[in-house]
């Protein structure tokens, strides 16, 4: 089961949050230093320079990590100062169901841009009119781009309303709006209230 990080960085006068999506913290933190690294992400006050300043740090094994009791935390210097940064492990549960997922092209009415892991489409089930919210965790990849097909765990909303609805081999659609932006096919249903007594 992927698990859910929270990193909290308080610099003087703003707190900067990412949620980071991995199977343990020390992966998460891997992951961590690559979306600082992505210089279109606005979500930190970290400069270029600091950016390569904390990663050579984490190449060279010089962050100090606390991750044995809570609070957890990074510590890492700026301006030769140590600048902490506080993870929070979150414990969403088991996923409803896990599937395969295709997003598709643009061109096919698919998104302009990638969906990142936690993505929260509506999901659509064969033979039900209704729909459900259902975040998205996404195995081995953190970002969906349009075209590429990916294996996700989700957590659907609205369960009682799935009750002993779904199986192993169903499709449903994948959509933001009343756009169809992908399909999934179930591959298990993890929630043992939502799965089907027989096909």
């Amino acid at each position: 089961m992927i698990k859910t990080f929270t990193y909290e960085t308080k610099t003087s006068d703003k707190t900067f949050n990412q949620t980071i999506y991995a199977i343990d913290i020390q992966t998460s933190l891997q992951k961590w230093i690559n979306k600082i690294s992505d210089e279109k992400n606005d979500s930190y006050s970290f400069n270029p320079t600091q950016v390569k300043n904390i990663k050579d740090q984490f190449v060279a094994g010089q962050i100090k990590m606390q991750f044995v009791t809570k609070p957890f935390y990074i510590a890492f210097k700026i301006s030769d100062k140590f600048q902490f940064c506080y993870i929070n492990e979150l414990d969403k549960g088991q996923p409803d169901i896990i599937a395969e997922t295709k997003y598709f092209k643009t061109e096919e009415g698919g998104r302009q841009h990638y969906a990142a892991s936690g993505f929260r489409p509506h999901v659509k089930f064969a033979g039900k009119k209704m729909s459900t919210t259902g975040e998205q965790i996404f195995i081995d990849k953190d970002n969906v781009f349009p075209g590429e097909t990916i294996k996700a765990e989700i957590r659907i909303l609205s369960v009682d309303a799935f009750a002993t609805y779904l199986y192993s081999g169903q499709k449903f659609d994948i959509c933001e709006g009343p756009h169809i932006i992908g399909q999934g096919q179930i591959i298990e249903v993890v929630n043992n209230k939502l799965k089907k007594d027989s096909c």
